[in-house]
């Protein structure tokens, strides 16, 4: 499978000789469209219905939907210009993609059919979704802009936040042991969890280059890669890196 520009899947089955196409931006923007629409529908419904407190809560949720309807309106009239930037897949029929302005979308019959999550995802600003894994507890873990981590306990349906306390971009998160988690991204910012992801710590950093990449390596601990080529590498969990 390969994602890329302008909303792009690729998928190929003889080992890369031969590859088809199975979405496309156009498509994504159908389907993002329909998606927020739906769920800006089902909010109206309940703000009817709604009595006491929950008016206001339902009212501010679908303000912040019909903002994201009307953004991601705005994109689709330029065409499939957005593009796709990951992708994780549970095996053959099931996968997930994610990308700029807050894109992520789910197949379960191995790329025939595409059904969007946005609306899913507490993502009122549309932010860009860099990256997408599955952690060794079973969580789908989404990274992104802010510093902000999305996590979902069943295959997308429903997402929780947890934000690192950093502005800029994640560009991934890596498991160091069933008890921590390293969230990794611009200008060589390294952050560390110890219960899940609910807070997280600053890691000195020992490079200024955005980190882009990063593994547990069996017998090397936890390597990280750089823009740039450098090999950033951990011995403790990732409580200390050296270059």
């Amino acid at each position: 499978w390969v994602v890329g520009h302008d909303g792009v899947v690729l998928k190929t089955e003889d080992g890369g000789q031969v590859w088809s196409k199975l979405l496309d931006g156009n498509q994504a923007n159908t389907l993002v469209l329909a998606d927020l629409k739906a769920r800006a529908a089902e909010l109206e419904g309940a703000v009817a219905e709604a009595a006491g407190d929950d008016v206001d809560r339902l009212t501010a949720a679908l303000e912040a939907m019909q903002f994201r309807l009307e953004d991601a309106e705005a994109g689709a009239s330029f065409g499939p210009a957005r593009p796709l930037l990951a992708l994780w897949f549970k095996d053959e029929h099931v996968g997930f993609v994610v990308g700029s302005f807050g894109q992520i979308f789910r197949t379960d019959d191995g790329g025939k059919t595409w059904v969007s999550l946005a609306g899913a995802l507490s993502n009122p600003d549309s932010l860009h979704l860099n990256s997408i894994v599955r952690l060794e507890n079973g969580m789908l873990a989404v990274v992104g802009e802010r510093g902000t981590i999305w996590f979902s306990a069943d295959d997308g349906a429903s997402w929780t936040v947890s934000e690192v306390g950093y502005d800029g971009h994640l560009y991934g998160v890596i498991q160091a042991n069933p008890d921590v988690l390293l969230a990794f991204g611009f200008a060589g910012n390294i952050f560390r969890s110890s219960d899940d992801g609910n807070t997280w710590a600053r890691v000195d950093r020992v490079s200024e280059k955005s980190i882009v990449g990063g593994l547990a390596a069996e017998g090397r601990g936890l390597l990280l890669v750089t823009r740039n080529g450098q090999i950033i590498e951990s011995a403790d969990a990732g409580k200390s890196f050296n270059l």
